[in-house]
């Protein structure tokens, strides 16, 4: 690993994407951000149609997870499964700890104010590695056959 993808990696401007509304209780944690990451730190609430995410994906390889009421560990959202399979990094905001416990190696859990450490870090870093460090963990784990052995539907069913 490294190599002229890495250096590629680590010279790019790398815009970092809220993907969801900011006004639903997110706005004061995005607010604080802004202030932090200035034009670095993007965000869209128009993306409706396959073809806009298509685009979307094309555009960003970095996604912010925020949660609804700035601070609280909720869990982990559908939209981070989508963007992990798409092979996109995600820094978050700290989640509820089973689903930090769950998603580790795969997305970035850190408190609202590290995040601006976070991405600085991914700046310097081999995105490409990572990226397809996370994506491989998030098929591994999260095969259809590794959640069922997880939930042990199969000792279940051989009883």
């Amino acid at each position: 690993a490294g190599g002229e993808g890495a250096e590629a990696d680590r010279n790019q401007t790398l815009p970092l994407l809220f993907f969801g509304s900011i006004r639903e209780g997110r706005a004061a944690c995005f607010d604080h951000l802004r202030v932090a990451l200035g034009s670095h730190l993007h965000s869209t609430y128009s993306v409706w149609t396959d073809q806009q995410f298509d685009q979307t994906m094309r555009k960003y390889d970095l996604f912010l997870n925020l949660h609804k009421g700035c601070g609280r560990r909720l869990p982990v959202t559908f939209r981070n499964a989508v963007l992990l399979n798409a092979g996109k990094l995600i820094i978050s905001d700290r989640c509820y700890p089973e689903d930090e416990e769950e998603f580790r190696g795969m997305i970035n859990f850190v408190g609202l104010d590290e995040i601006p450490q976070a991405y600085g870090m991914l700046l310097n870093a081999n995105r490409s590695a990572l990226q397809r460090q996370a994506h491989n963990r998030f098929r591994e784990r999260f095969a259809p056959r590794a959640i069922f052995e997880r939930a042990g539907i199969y000792r279940d069913l051989l009883r």
